[in-house]
């Protein structure tokens, strides 16, 4: 120490040889700016696209991501009335730690990682995901039933968890059927704990064995009912309570 001094607000600090300043709560990944609020950092960054990755908690009002915007929420936790995406909401990593946590929030973009409610801290973490598409088999032992399969991977297996327990009723899942003669596609949802139980499944799975070959299925009977040669398209997505839709590519079945 020393006996330097300094004064600050009208109260005199001596005897120390180091002080500092709070870090940035933001910072501009390609640029390296810094910022002290989320605020400053997204009217910024707004203008040019990029990405921010968060450095501090923060509670705030109204965040807005704008289109061409990634928000890295890098493990931190984000309090605010209003939540807004237009561009992308991430988290270094797999995702999973962060915490956002939102009276009013809306995700209207192909967001990249899932947000799933973790009903325990009352917020929602997002993870690096796959919706897989597992196409179709035949039935053994019925030639008229064909069954269509898809896979929900969390990157961070801890996801299962949070799923399996999740209290959001509004997180749904559903399969699109469709053949040339419909007008329009035939929409099926699961039941609200058929992701639910999936999850469960996964976890006990990977618990096991270090992976997952769990997957939710859907049999379509009947099929001696359409002409041959008929083709059956059915797509699978999840859509969650912010908004954000996640769908998987077309399996296909043709009628023999």
């Amino acid at each position: 120490t020393t006996k330097q001094s300094v004064t600050v607000c009208g109260t005199t600090f001596t005897g120390m040889n180091k002080w500092s300043t709070p870090g940035p709560a933001v910072v501009n990944v390609a640029t390296g700016a810094g910022y002290g609020s989320l605020a400053e950092a997204m009217q910024e960054i707004g203008q040019t696209g990029g990405t921010l990755k968060l450095m501090q908690d923060v509670s705030v009002s109204s965040v807005t991501v704008r289109q061409g915007v990634t928000l890295d929420l890098n493990g931190k936790t984000v309090d605010a009335k209003y939540f807004t995406c237009y561009g992308n909401v991430t988290e270094s990593g797999n995702g999973g730690i962060a915490l956002l946590k939102a009276s009013n929030l809306h995700i209207a973009s192909d967001n990249t990682f899932l947000p799933i409610y973790d009903s325990a801290e009352s917020g929602y973490r997002f993870y690096k995901y796959e919706l897989q598409n597992l196409g179709s088999k035949a039935v053994d032992g019925n030639p008229n039933a064909v069954k269509f399969g898809f896979r929900l991977v969390l990157a961070n297996a801890d996801g299962y968890q949070v799923l399996s327990a999740t209290t959001d009723e509004a997180l749904d899942t559903f399969a699109y059927i469709s053949w040339k003669a419909l007008p329009a596609a035939i929409c099926y949802q699961f039941q609200d704990s058929t992701l639910r139980n999936y999850a469960a499944a996964a976890m006990a799975d990977i618990a096991a064995k270090g992976s997952t070959t769990k997957a939710i299925t859907i049999t379509l009977t009947g099929t001696d009912a359409l002409d041959p040669g008929t083709t059956i398209s059915v797509t699978n997505a999840l859509d969650s309570a912010p908004g954000m839709t996640a769908t998987t590519a077309a399996a296909n079945w043709t009628v023999q």
